[in-house]
């Protein structure tokens, strides 16, 4: 049950972490703003690893 939850709890954060990818107007995004989303997106991949390896 635990793992279901985990796996429920990273879909949901990605599906946030879509969203905001598809709201970001590509002419007005900052190096800033792309370093914060490719840190979400490591630390989503460090959560999938995790529930993929217990």
């Amino acid at each position: 049950m635990e793992q279901e939850n985990k796996v429920t709890v990273l879909k949901e954060r990605l599906s946030s972490f879509m969203e905001v990818i598809d709201e970001i107007n590509p002419e007005e995004v900052e190096l800033a703003d792309v370093d914060r989303l490719l840190a979400i997106l490591e630390e989503l991949e460090k959560q999938c690893a995790q529930v993929k390896n217990s």
